[in-house]
């Protein structure tokens, strides 16, 4: 996956897998059967603690801002009006490290109106 292709530990949780391995960790069944540092820092994950201070969750939330503008934009565009498709753009935006703003201006085709959100 991306985050284990740029060096993160990626812990395997899966159910129907548990037991097999995947990219050199164990497949768990659930989250109680992975450490408790590692529960901790899947939990600080999901909450989103230390977006531009911990390097690790700006990479996770620039790949949930990548998968939005992939994969979601268009449609949530569609039923949103200019002022506030604008501002949820923008938020989205402020959420990205700088390299990942300049690569959704490079990736992705967008309305220049929404593109300068991304400009540094």
């Amino acid at each position: 996956g991306y985050l284990a292709d740029r060096g993160y530990r990626v812990i395997p949780v899966n159910p129907g897998t548990a037991g097999r391995e995947l990219r050199g960790e164990v497949i768990r069944a659930s989250l109680s059967d992975i450490s408790e540092e590692d529960r901790a820092r899947v939990e600080s994950l999901l909450r989103k603690e230390g977006i531009k201070r911990n390097p690790e969750m700006q990479q996770l939330e620039d790949v949930i801002c990548f998968v939005f503008i992939r994969w979601y934009l268009a449609d949530f565009a569609a039923t949103r009006k200019g002022d506030e498709l604008e501002r949820i753009v923008e938020k989205t935006a402020r959420k990205m490290s700088p390299e990942a703003r300049a690569r959704a201006l490079s990736e992705f085709d967008m309305p220049a109106a929404l593109a300068g959100a991304f400009a540094d």
